[in-house]
């Protein structure tokens, strides 16, 4: 299984994760670093949405990031990572942009009548990408855009090793009991839809 039953408390995990801002944060703008303290949070919840596409409904597996112990600095990473978007050239905003592309990449496409367009998609992306890895490729990346990012204030290794902790320490609760997960990326954490992007480019 892809999860980890786990004896953490709340208030253990906010002071561990208070711990590690207060030593990857120190060139943070103070209001910043002060307001992505944890305080008063809970663990995330893990529910399921169903896939009313597929045939018996079966349930994608979300852990809702509001207000959990990691989710405001998540949010930080997932700005400075979301800078990196357009130097992808394979990314698409949203279908407005895709067919704008189209048409600008195929002014005078005539496409027969009947024509269907396909699209491909990952099966279960965000906890199949190697965490390890994808950090590795993200930092690449950053590394070489670094001059044109905003980093709000954190170091290379900063955003690395928050990445590291972040992805590391997925804790949820589901029912009475915490979990931890293991491989992957959560769906539903702020900086998973970037960090799946750069990892797939």
């Amino acid at each position: 299984t892809n999860k980890q039953q786990t004896n953490i408390t709340i208030a253990k995990f906010e002071e561990k994760v208070q711990a590690v801002l207060t030593r990857e944060c120190g060139a943070m703008e103070s209001k910043l670093k002060s307001s992505i303290m944890p305080k008063n949070t809970s663990f995330p919840q893990m529910y399921g949405l169903p896939k009313d596409h597929k045939e018996q409904l079966p349930l994608r597996p979300v852990i809702s990031a509001c207000d959990g112990p990691t989710t405001k600095i998540s949010i930080v990473i997932e700005r400075i990572l979301h800078q990196l978007l357009q130097y992808v050239p394979a990314h698409l905003e949203n279908t407005t942009a895709a067919l704008q592309d189209i048409k600008k990449s195929c002014p005078n496409l005539q496409a027969p009548q009947g024509t269907i367009l396909v699209t491909m998609d990952v099966v279960g992306l965000y906890p199949s990408i190697p965490v390890e890895e994808g950090i590795t490729v993200v930092m690449d990346m950053l590394r070489q855009y670094q001059q044109r990012i905003d980093m709000y204030g954190l170091t290379m290794d900063g955003v690395k090793n928050l990445l590291q902790f972040i992805l590391t320490h997925n804790y949820f609760k589901f029912g009475e009991l915490i979990y931890r997960q293991r491989d992957g990326v959560a769906m539903g954490n702020n900086l998973a839809p970037p960090f799946a992007i750069i990892f797939m480019h």
